[in-house]
């Protein structure tokens, strides 16, 4: 699966024959296989079959294995389709909450619900209340995109390096240029860590105090954050030197922030979102 799915990380003979688009057969043999997985995923779904489901169907069904727009949602439970499909006991209604008035529930699209209970699945926040907005923009922490010009004024944005990195992306994977639909504009910068751990400003002193570990997201989280968590360890201990050169780490985790933007569209927005590339993530922390 790795190899269906391009990597800035890596330059194999693969990737250069499904992903660059200099080989015709190539480009059109890995189009036509992941055209043929999503029909046949999205065909199990049968979305179109009452308004039930249509009302769960997703923006774009063409190649939806390739183009990640939101996180993969693991279902641990047919039984929770078999009842959305027969309408048992469960109604879907796609639209965001105005306001609260007694049992009624205010939806932006003009209707209204009554219910007995309300449950709050808001999620958590990803961002980082016990850093100052200036101290979480040096250590490359998400910050709004708004208060760049309070919290750094001499700051440009997107940086020079950030534009130069998404040049190189389209070019290595031109299919990246025509997503099924327009990413939403971020307001918030992206992580900007040495292989989504160390900050760089603490990397480029040596400074083993702080690290940052379970914040690239995906289908193989619980194998990335392990190897994450040893690598981060060793970092911390004093047992794990790095060799490279300071200005390629950068370069690469700006490639990698350039490539997540494009691939995921819209997933890749709250934190690093790498869905099926596991093993080429775990092999890059592995190499330092």
């Amino acid at each position: 699966m790795d190899y269906l799915n391009p990597h800035p990380l890596r330059a194999s003979w693969w990737d250069r024959f499904l992903h660059s688009g200099r080989n015709r057969f190539g480009y059109w043999l890995h189009w036509g296989i992941t055209g043929l997985f999503s029909n046949i995923f999205t065909n199990l779904w049968r979305y179109d079959e009452n308004e039930r489901l249509r009302s769960l169907k997703p923006p774009f069904l063409d190649r939806i294995i390739y183009w990640q727009n939101a996180p993969l949602l693991a279902v641990s439970g047919p039984e929770l389709i078999k009842k959305i499909r027969a309408g048992d006991g469960i109604s879907i209604h796609r639209a965001e909450i105005v306001k609260l008035s007694g049992r009624t529930i205010h939806l932006h699209d003009g209707s209204s619900l009554q219910t007995d209970a309300l449950v709050y699945a808001t999620g958590y926040s990803i961002h980082h209340p016990i850093f100052s907005q200036k101290d979480s923009f040096e250590l490359g922490l998400p910050v709004r995109i708004s208060q760049i010009p309070t919290i750094a004024p001499d700051a440009s944005w997107p940086t020079q390096d950030m534009l130069d990195a998404d040049k190189e992306v389209l070019e290595r994977f031109p299919r990246l240029r025509d997503p099924p639909i327009q990413p939403k504009s971020p307001e918030w910068t992206q992580y900007w860590l040495y292989r989504f751990i160390v900050p760089f400003p603490l990397l480029q002193r040596n400074d083993r105090s702080l690290a940052f570990v379970g914040y690239l997201g995906g289908g193989t989280l619980s194998l990335v954050a392990d190897v994450s968590a040893l690598w981060a360890v060793a970092w911390l201990s004093g047992r794990l030197e790095i060799k490279r050169p300071y200005e390629e780490m950068v370069q690469e985790c700006d490639l990698l922030n350039a490539f997540l933007k494009r691939r995921c569209i819209n997933a890749s927005q709250a934190v690093p979102y790498m869905p099926f590339e596991g093993l080429t993530v775990c092999i890059s922390v592995r190499n330092s």
